[in-house]
């Protein structure tokens, strides 16, 4: 057992818990690249080349891939490549290469399906991929085309999950809500059946699972620095004897 944990520090690790949580839950943690405490994720960049808009993504501020057709790549030769080669390249909106960096897990559960190879403007030269962001919120408006919405209930008594999953909603344009009389763990959805089961919930199991190992971790080194060492389960002792009949 660690004795010498001030009570300061016992709060500060509790807080990094909290902080962790919510980091995840808001899929746009800024990011310091000297972070290395409990809330720093692994990150990665994608880069935006604008033709011609980038005193309007400067004043937004900002990139966002839900506001007009957008195409990032990991690769910044592909983002340079619109600068220069586009069509509409040299407008009065100034051209720029725009890096956004994001939580690994974010890239991974609502960008990588979309990947493709891209050769780039005339004349071709390039061998990189792009990723199509407004994508992942046409993809919900193609369902809408072809299905009807269905109100899906969702009952999530964690209270972290439960914002992680109504922060997700929102991120596809949905709007959660719970009707009047309904319990406070209760999330309800108005969505194709199609986009919950091939999009919303495999999406939402695999952020809960990052938020799952976080928080482990977390309460684990809370645990071992301000309290004991040992984080072993309880042993197993036989049951007492009945006391005997006098």
């Amino acid at each position: 057992m660690n004795a010498t944990m001030s009570v300061p520090r016992v709060i500060a690790s509790a807080a990094s818990i909290v902080c962790t949580a919510e980091a995840l839950i808001s899929l746009a943690a800024p990011d310091d690249p000297n972070d290395k405490g409990p809330c720093h994720f692994k990150r990665l960049s994608v880069f935006h080349g604008s033709a011609n808009a980038a005193a309007a993504i400067r004043a937004r501020p900002g990139l966002d891939p839900f506001r007009l057709p957008v195409f990032v790549s990991r690769d910044r030769a592909a983002a340079t490549d619109a600068t220069i080669n586009h069509p509409d390249a040299g407008g009065s909106g100034g051209s720029a290469v725009f890096e956004s960096r994001l939580p690994e897990v974010v890239f991974t559960t609502l960008f990588a399906a979309f990947e493709r190879p891209y050769r780039g403007f005339y004349p071709y030269l390039l061998n990189s991929t792009e990723i199509p962001a407004e994508r992942i919120r046409a993809r919900n408006a193609e369902l809408r085309g072809r299905e009807q919405d269905v109100e899906l209930l969702y009952r999530l008594p964690d209270p972290w999950k439960r914002q992680l999953f109504v922060a997700l909603c929102r991120r596809y344009g949905l709007k959660p809500f719970r009707e009047a009389g309904r319990r406070s763990t209760t999330i309800q959805v108005r969505a194709p059946k199609t986009f919950h089961d091939q999009t919303l919930w495999p999406e939402y199991r695999a952020l809960a699972a990052e938020l799952d190992a976080h928080l482990r971790e977390l309460t684990e080194r809370v645990i071992r620095e301000a309290i004991d060492d040992d984080l072993s389960e309880a042993a197993e002792a036989p049951k007492a004897l009945p006391a005997a009949n006098r």
